[in-house]
């Protein structure tokens, strides 16, 4: 047993047993000195020695954010990580301590200027405290690395694709030498293709538009056609098989997001999504596991075959989620805790550990981890954000992707001559323009989500003006520009703020906890919404806003994008399965809308209300026509170049009941594929 030495209030777990202590030992002394310097207090208090110890062991401290409620929640999570209990669950070296510091100093000086209100005390000491934070490693540990890591310098990277484009998918074949892979290739249809390694080139399958989900032992492949895009490149179609020699697909099942082959090549795993949620079934019909929120992603098949690995998605439209483990009698086992980003797995050769792309400090995953089915967590490899995780061959090759998603802000403001940019981040989506035009409301969520572990809201004046952040959440402008509703995931509720100075107050939403595309009618009287209920349903909803309660129009309307008439009496809503239906604010009957595609999508009322202005997201470009509601007589308005919206997340386009000026977002997604070799 080993001698304990030192400080007590700054010991170890380890080292208060007795325990041999390594460099993990020093973080959890920094992690208390971090927790000191920001609350005033230690963490771990007693009237004794033998009381402070047992502190340690048994008890979490208080969260810094119950002392300094502005403590930024990245911060407050290195702290945190620096103060688990158990060694692996911290950080593994100071030099990863510090990059996660770092990066939050740079992002909190960059973004503190946009604040809406004075920036406090408390605030500016945050950003001391991390500034302090880097000087401390630097005197604590010297600059160095603690743990010795896996030394991943002699990875070698072999570029498999070269034109510009979005990867859906891509898998190596039975040799291994021969990748197949899917996605869209400057504004071409997706499609399946094949690449040889030691050739630059790659040639098409010469199946119909399809994405790629899996290549069995005998090289079937499992294929995925008329995708409808959700999220980034998550799609749900129809299941298809095909040779990997070519012929024409033969059609399984429907409503499929994910799929793999067993490794006898005989049967394939699914993952379903419907709006009754996510399914895992296995072999196909026989469920393993269902859940009524969020999506399955990634499932892949432990080399023996006795467990599928899959990423469990709590909530649609978003990447967050954990690396989960199912036994093929259904037995589930969590493997990591929610990651900010999760962007594809597969096993490890020897079956020990599962691989995937996760996020360590940035809101998309910067990062291949590995955890085992113990739970033990190690990073494999680090990069800048933007990563995903193919495949692993059984040789321990790894098909990775570096990915560029960009948003960006672009339209026609008073005093424009010409469409221009108006982007700020780097994922920038639009809520809403002022009738006048002169004021828009955004948000950001790309990399700067990990900052609110939510999105970003901002307004902004379209005379050139910085923005005004918000803070986390969105926000939604009044037609008349005085008026905000605002929601997030942490605070679960709709807030009526005024666009300037002036008191906030909570509207009315009896048992609605989750908010989304969230629209006013044009006399600012009404808003509409989808919703969350604690019966775990998506419903659309109306509501006067000044002393109103939410009122039913729609059940089980998910991205279904509502929009009101000027007077409120109306909406118009996306159908699930394509076309738009009329509802009445206040019994709910509806009329499905004549003369619109099952692609296109409401974007507002016009002419009185006796038209409706509608938007195709084709792959090339943004499509939008006026409907005229009595004949469904269909007139074209205007066409933009722009990759389909892959975020399902905010409107199309938003503009002035005067059709005068108007906004939208335009989606650059550029992916590179690379196999890396010596990753370990």
């Amino acid at each position: 047993m080993g001698e304990v030495i030192g400080t007590i209030q700054y010991m170890s777990p380890e080292q208060i047993e007795g325990q041999k202590a390594d460099a993990r030992s020093d973080l959890f002394a920094l992690g208390a000195i971090l927790y000191e310097m920001a609350t005033g207090k230690r963490a771990f208090q007693g009237n004794s020695q033998i009381s402070v110890a047992s502190a340690i062991m048994e008890k979490d401290p208080e969260p810094i954010s119950a002392t300094q409620p502005l403590t930024p929640p990245a911060f407050e999570h290195v702290v945190s990580t620096c103060l688990a209990k158990n060694p692996d669950d911290r950080f593994q070296t100071a030099h990863d301590v510090r990059l996660d510091l770092k990066w939050i100093a740079e992002v909190a000086a960059r973004l503190e200027p946009q604040r809406v209100v004075p920036p406090s005390k408390t605030a500016s000491r945050i950003l001391l405290w991390t500034m302090a934070s880097l000087g401390v490693i630097a005197l604590f540990f010297g600059g160095t690395s603690l743990v010795k890591t896996h030394d991943n310098s002699a990875v070698r990277y072999t570029r498999v694709t070269y034109r510009e484009g979005n990867l859906q998918a891509a898998r190596f074949s039975r040799d291994g030498q021969t990748i197949v892979y899917s996605g869209g290739w400057e504004g071409e249809p997706p499609q399946v293709a094949i690449a040889r390694l030691g050739s630059p080139e790659s040639r098409p399958l010469g199946i119909p538009p399809a994405g790629i989900a899996a290549v069995s032992s005998s090289d079937e492949l499992a294929v995925l056609r008329s995708c409808d895009f959700v999220y980034l490149n998550n799609c749900i179609g129809i299941l298809a098989i095909v040779s990997l020699a070519g012929g024409s697909p033969r059609d399984l099942t429907g409503h499929v997001a994910y799929a793999d082959w067993a490794p006898d090549g005989k049967q394939l795993a699914l993952s379903l999504y419907s709006r009754e949620g996510a399914r895992m079934e296995y072999p196909a019909g026989h469920v393993l596991y269902e859940q009524k929120t969020g999506w399955f992603g990634h499932p892949r098949f432990s080399p023996d075959g006795s467990m599928i690995a899959y990423e469990n998605h709590p909530f649609a439209n978003d990447d967050e989620g954990s690396i989960e483990v199912l036994g093929l009698s259904g037995k589930r086992s969590i493997l990591t805790n929610a990651s900010l980003s999760l962007e594809g797995l597969a096993w490890s050769p020897d079956g020990k550990e599962v691989w995937y792309a996760g996020s360590t400090h940035a809101g998309w995953a910067d990062s291949v981890q590995a955890v085992t089915l113990s739970g033990k967590q190690r990073i494999v490899l680090s990069l800048p954000s933007g990563v995903r995780l193919h495949d692993i061959a059984r040789d321990g090759r790894v098909l990775v992707s570096r990915e560029s998603w960009r948003t960006q802000l672009k339209g026609v403001f008073p005093r424009d001559a010409h469409e221009h940019a108006y982007s700020w981040l780097d994922s920038t989506q639009m809520t809403a323009i002022s009738s006048d035009g002169q004021a828009i409301t955004f948000y950001e969520a790309g990399d700067t989500y990990y900052l609110e572990q939510d999105a970003t809201a901002y307004y902004r004046r379209t005379d050139g003006s910085a923005p005004v952040r918000l803070g986390g959440g969105r926000a939604v402008l009044s037609p008349d520009g005085k008026w905000l509703v605002e929601f997030s995931a942490k605070h679960r509720k709709l807030m009526l703020q005024p666009a300037g100075a002036g008191e906030s107050k909570e509207l009315s939403t009896s048992d609605l906890d989750g908010f989304d595309h969230l629209v006013w009618s044009d006399n600012g009287r009404y808003i509409a919404y989808e919703a969350h209920n604690s019966k775990n349903e998506w419903n659309v909803y109306t509501q006067q806003v000044e002393g109103g309660t939410p009122i039913l129009v729609k059940a089980t309307g998910r991205n279904s994008f509502p929009v009101l008439t000027s007077d409120g009496a109306t909406l118009a809503i996306r159908e699930e399965n394509g076309g738009i239906s009329l509802f009445h604010a206040r019994d709910s009957n509806s009329l499905a809308v004549k003369g619109v595609l099952d692609s296109e999508y409401p974007i507002r009322f016009a002419n009185g209300g006796r038209s409706l202005l509608v938007a195709d997201p084709t792959p090339q470009e943004l499509v939008l026509t006026m409907v005229e509601l009595a004949s469904g007589h269909r007139v074209p308005w205007k066409r933009f170049a722009t990759e389909r919206d892959i975020y399902a997340a905010a409107p199309l386009f938003v503009v002035t009941p005067d059709l005068k000026y108007y906004v939208y977002h335009s989606a650059r997604n550029v992916s590179d594929l690379y196999v890396a070799d010596g990753l370990r």
